[in-house]
């Protein structure tokens, strides 16, 4: 079946926004010093282990993946997880 001419066209605008979304989410993110980053993985999985409570089991592939991502950063990093009591690997 082929989609109306209208519908083709907004579902390659569509496609082309979300290309360009994902572009400027990467350079932004890659723009920050990597120990910017690693300190909003730490602070990130804090938050989680805060909000989810008794419910961290849920959440642990993401806690896993925020203290990993923090844990690569560098010494100041570690130091604030060590501060949070979280584990440093």
């Amino acid at each position: 079946m082929l989609l109306p001419i209208c519908l083709r066209g907004w579902l390659l605008k569509s496609c082309a926004r979300r290309k360009a979304t994902l572009l400027v989410r990467d350079v932004a993110y890659a723009s920050l010093p990597k120990a910017r980053r690693a300190r909003a993985h730490a602070e990130i999985g804090k938050w989680i282990e805060e909000i989810a409570g008794d419910r961290t089991e849920e959440f642990e592939e993401l806690l896993a993946y925020q203290f990993r991502s923090a844990v690569a950063g560098d010494a100041a990093t570690r130091r604030l997880l060590r501060s949070l009591a979280l584990p440093t690997a």
